[in-house]
């Protein structure tokens, strides 16, 4: 009840607001027009001959201005997307000094502040398939569309140099790297490229050991050392052999009773 009683008085202010601004501006045209008819025909602007015809001319005037500026009437605006357009239209109305009061799935209605109020009353957005019948004052409606279509310009800009800031880069799914190092080069490897690529996703390390040599390579040190390790440690291991040669080898502890 409070509500209501509220919302009428605020009403009858802005009724009282508006028709004293009505005479205001009706009396300014008629004193102006009554002193251009004494100045054109002779005689006292307050003569109720010249009052009379400035009234009429301000009358006129006032009648031109509603007709053609503050008269309601519809345009259509397309759209592509029907919540984008509902919430362009609702900031630019509010920057307007509209206020939304209805809001319906197809239709959105705005009650005027005062200082729009004078532009002769509210409007209303009803939109079918991608078209949007917009009804309000024309000059209000003019003011809407101009700056409807300066926030799709900006919205079009900063579109385009949103899209123009993305460069394409490639991703692949898998790399490998075949690397013949010297043991040396091991610590380097760890820091300037497995360390770079865990950052990337998961890594699993193949380890190729070639071993060579002139004077030939023990194979019980690879069979009870190096795959006993591996075995222990649970890391597979394929170990491939090559140039296997039967050498007289003198153990260290048969040289050391040799000695004696």
């Amino acid at each position: 009840m409070a509500f209501n009683a509220r919302t009428i008085a605020t009403g009858v202010f802005r009724f009282t607001l508006v028709t004293l601004l009505t005479f205001v501006l009706l009396i300014g045209a008629t004193l102006l027009s009554a002193h251009v008819t004494a100045w054109l025909r002779g005689g006292d602007w307050s003569s109720v001959h010249n009052l009379s015809i400035g009234c009429v001319c301000g009358m006129i005037t006032w009648l031109f201005v509603a007709t053609f500026h503050l008269r309601r009437e519809t345009q259509t605006m397309p759209f592509s997307q029907r919540d984008q357009f509902f919430g362009k239209a609702t900031a630019v109305l509010n920057e307007m000094g509209y206020t939304l009061v209805g809001r319906k799935s197809d239709a959105l209605s705005f009650r005027p502040n005062f200082h729009s109020y004078l532009f002769g009353g509210g409007i209303q957005v009803v939109v079918a398939e991608k078209i949007a019948h917009v009804t309000g004052p024309k000059v209000s409606l003019e003011i809407f569309r101009r700056r409807f279509r300066v926030v799709n310009h900006i919205q079009r800009v900063h579109q385009y140099l949103h899209d123009h800031r993305k460069f394409t880069d490639n991703v692949l799914k898998r790399v490998e790297l075949h690397l013949r190092l010297d043991p040396l080069q091991l610590e380097a490897v760890r820091a300037n490229i497995i360390e770079l690529l865990e950052k990337e996703g998961d890594i699993v390390c193949e380890v190729n050991l070639l071993v060579q040599s002139e004077q030939g390579i023990r194979e019980d040190l690879i069979e009870f050392q190096v795959r006993e390790w591996l075995e222990q440690n649970n890391i597979e291991c394929e170990i491939r052999k090559d140039v296997v040669q039967f050498v007289e080898v003198v153990q260290p502890e048969f040289k050391a009773v040799a000695a004696y």
